[in-house]
Order: structure tokens, then sequence, then C-alpha cells
């Protein structure tokens, strides 16, 4: 009699032996064998033969039978014993990391990227999204100033917000600002008053003429009267002529001196000719010999 060969995937480990023993799962043997080989990690064992896990799959231990298929936010190369992580930036799609798009983002082992929110940004292969920093305004990925006349107070706008009316900003405001008494606002600046305007109050929209009799210089908040003996003619105080007069502050026109009575000019009231005089183109001459005058003669 002879001894047989054991056929691959037996062994006989004992002289003597009058069987061929099976391998164990997970591991194979050629012929004449008198121990099995374990399947290291990342392969696995079918049909006595061990097989290395193809890209995508792993198998962690030696003596593996299958191959673990790579869990969703990683990947894997062939005959790995583990998968990788995808980063943090990068989302796993067909055992591939793929990189971000500028606008989105990930954290570690994601499937996918989100889209950052309006009013942030990110670069591409981001972890993170950045806000737009206050004066600014965030869309489709790109940070703008606020214009002039807008502001926008705090970090990660989508908007700006409009000044209220009598308030302005400049560029890329964080705020608005007030105009002043003197001033009004176009919503980019503060604008003083011209002369002839007035505006009395902050946060002003427009200026209001002065009243009939009164003057103001440029930037006023308030009109000043024209004194008694004057009046106003485009916004300057010009004395009375000679036989007019003014009794009160904040006139427009003046009044005509009576018969009888003469004034000189910036007067706040006409006098009356002494007896034995009358008026005449507003001066007091003296009568003529043979006629005579009495008190307020014309």
């Amino acid at each position: 009699n002879n001894c047989t060969q054991c056929p691959a995937g037996k062994f006989a480990a004992l002289n003597s032996s009058s069987i061929c023993s099976t391998c164990d799962v997970g591991s194979y043997s050629l012929q004449e064998a008198t121990v099995c080989i374990i399947c290291t990690a990342g392969k696995y064992s079918i049909n006595n033969t061990c097989i290395s896990c193809a890209a995508g799959t792993y198998s962690s231990s030696s003596g593996s039978t299958l191959c673990v298929s790579w869990i969703g936010g990683s990947y894997s190369l062939l005959e790995s014993t583990v998968c990788t992580n995808c980063s943090a930036g990068k989302y796993s799609e067909n055992n591939t990391c793929v990189s971000c798009e500028a606008g989105k983002y990930s954290s570690v082992l994601s499937t996918s990227c989100m889209t950052c929110t309006p009013g942030s940004y990110s670069d591409v292969e981001a972890s993170v999204c950045i806000n737009c920093p206050a004066g600014k305004f965030g869309g489709n990925n790109v940070c703008s100033q606020c214009q002039a006349g807008n502001y926008s107070s705090m970090e990660g706008s989508s908007i700006c917000s409009v000044c209220l009316p009598g308030w302005y900003s400049t560029l890329e405001a964080t705020s608005c600002q007030e105009c002043i008494a003197g001033k009004y606002s176009n919503s980019i600046s503060c604008i003083s008053c011209v002369a002839g305007k007035y505006s009395s109050f902050n946060a002003s929209t427009s200026c209001t003429n002065c009243w009939a009799g009164s003057i103001s210089t440029v930037g006023s908040s308030n009109c000043t009267n024209c004194p008694a003996g004057t009046y106003e003619v485009n916004n300057a105080c010009v004395q009375c002529p000679a036989g007019n007069f003014s009794i009160t502050a904040g006139n427009s026109f003046c009044l005509n001196c009576a018969s009888g009575t003469y004034v000189a000019s910036g007067s706040t009231s006409c006098s009356v000719c002494p007896a034995g005089k009358f008026s005449e183109n507003n001066n007091c001459t003296q009568c003529p010999a043979g006629k005579f005058a009495a008190l307020n003669s014309s």
C-alpha cells in the first residue's frame, strides 16, 4: 500500500495519519499540506483560496470568510483592513472622497455637503462656513458691501437694512447716523440747510423756509426776526427808508408815516412836525411869512 497525498484544502499534521482533515473556514492549503494557512486581514477565503478584498470593502481580521462593505463617509483601497474616513470638507461618493465645492461644507464621515446659509460663504473643501462681517451681506457665496443709505449691524446678514428717514450711512456701514438740527438727510449724507431755511429738529428730511420778516445763515436750526426799523428782503434785513417805519421785529415791509409827520431811515416810529412847520417830502419845513401851521400839519 502507498501513502496518498492530502488534496488541496486538507491537511495531515501527524505521521501515520489515516485521514486528511479539512482546513477551517478562513484558511487554505496546498496539496500534501501538514497545516492550513490562515488568510490574512484584507483578504477572505473562498474555495480554498485567499482573495483580496475589493476596493470599497475590507476585512479587519485574519481568517475572514467575507469582506465588509465600506460605511458611508469613508473609502477603502484594494486589500484594505480598515475603511478610511473622509476628512471634513469632503464627502464620500463611489468609494472616493470628493472635495466640497465653494459655498458648501461638511464634517468628518459625510456622504454629502451642506449648503452655507444666506449671509455666509465658504471656499472649496471647507469644514465650516464663514459669516459675512457686519457692514456686508451674503448671497450666492459672496459677501457684498452695504451701499450708502443702508447698513447691517450683525455678522451673517443676508440683507442690508435701509436707514430711517433723517438718518444716513456711508458705504459698508454697521449703523446709521442721525442728522443734527440745521441739517437734513438725503440717506447718504447730512446736508446743511441753505441760507433762508432751517431745520429745528434732529433727523430732519428737509429744511423749512424762514417765515416772512426773518433770516437765517447756512446750517441754521432757527430763523431770526429782522429788528424793528428794518424789514426782510431776500434773506437780508434792510433799514426802512426815510418816510417809512416798522414798530416791531419780524417785518417783511415798512409802514408809511402819517401826514404831518416825518422819520429818518431805520426808524421805529414817526415824529410830528412842530408848530409853525409842515411836512413835505419827509421833512419839516417852516411856514413862509403870512402862513401858519398847527401841530401835525401837512
